[in-house]
């Protein structure tokens, strides 16, 4: 089974990624 840090490890810069334009639009 994946560890719940491998999960963590490959899905942090993912969702940093897509947070950034989210928070962008949303500030703007």
């Amino acid at each position: 089974m994946i560890s719940v840090f491998a999960l963590v490890t490959i899905l942090a810069p993912l969702l940093a990624q897509a947070a950034v334009p989210l928070y962008g639009g949303f500030h703007r």
